[in-house]
């Protein structure tokens, strides 16, 4: 007689990379395509709303706002999530805008701004039968060719001062003192193109007041402290424009 023993459903953390997904690539284990897929659909949903039309004055925005995200963008399970805030950005050398493109209208929504992404929340309903609350943040990557200027170049910049301070202090004692060590293989680098868009503000625009990093953080604490009585669960998923936090 034959006994069919099942596997055991790999936990939320294990889908998250708690083991490296070990077993859990080949082959591909259920839960976590389902996952991959769906972190797809989150991505791709930041290309379907953004306008990028340059005749519109709301070019650089979201075509859809928070409440009706999802379903605009035809979202499978759209009923599922919620958006619950949008994520903003600039980049500013001089005076020259080096990210940014501009709707050639004069009333247009923002001219010192571009809509990069979102934060969503699992609803009460899904949320109850998960276990636990999700948060997932969604952002784009380059999709006009004005966006190309600031990264042509692909040099790193390192980004020890993003870190967490027992990070912080793990990577200056090797000896680097600061971010300007760029030369030390030690220290964390990202392209310093999306990291200048990633930390930049700007005093002219309603939306970049606070740069996307601080945006993001920000909104982050807040869910965290909201469903402080939850299990909470963080996925970031994207193209080039997700940064390290």
């Amino acid at each position: 007689m034959n006994t069919i023993i099942e596997a055991e459903e790999p936990t939320w953390q294990e889908l998250l990379g708690s083991n490296s997904w070990e077993g859990l690539l080949d082959p591909l284990d259920l839960s976590l395509r389902k996952l991959i897929l769906r972190c797809g659909d989150f991505c791709q949903a930041t290309y379907d709303a953004f306008n990028n039309d340059d005749n519109s004055k709301y070019c650089g925005s979201s075509r859809y706002g928070k409440a009706s995200f999802f379903h605009k963008v035809m979202l499978h399970n759209a009923s599922d999530y919620e958006v619950v805030a949008f994520l903003y950005a600039t980049a500013k050398v001089g005076h020259r805008s080096a990210f940014l493109f501009h709707s050639h209208s004069r009333e247009s929504w923002d001219r010192e701004s571009n809509w990069i992404g979102y934060i969503a929340v699992t609803t009460d309903g899904v949320s109850h039968t998960l276990g636990r609350r999700e948060i997932y943040v969604a952002m784009r990557g380059t999709t006009r060719s004005y966006e190309w200027i600031d990264v042509l170049e692909a040099k790193l910049k390192p980004v020890v001062s993003l870190l967490r301070p027992n990070a912080r202090a793990e990577h200056r004692d090797d000896g680097s003192s600061s971010d300007s060590d760029g030369d030390n293989e030690k220290v964390p680098k990202v392209m310093k193109g999306w990291l200048t868009i990633y930390m930049s503000e700007d005093s002219n625009s309603l939306f970049t007041k606070k740069n996307a990093r601080t945006q993001l953080l920000t909104k982050i604490d807040e869910l965290i402290k909201q469903y402080k009585d939850e299990e909470v669960s963080v996925t970031l998923t994207g193209h080039s424009l997700v940064f390290i936090t």
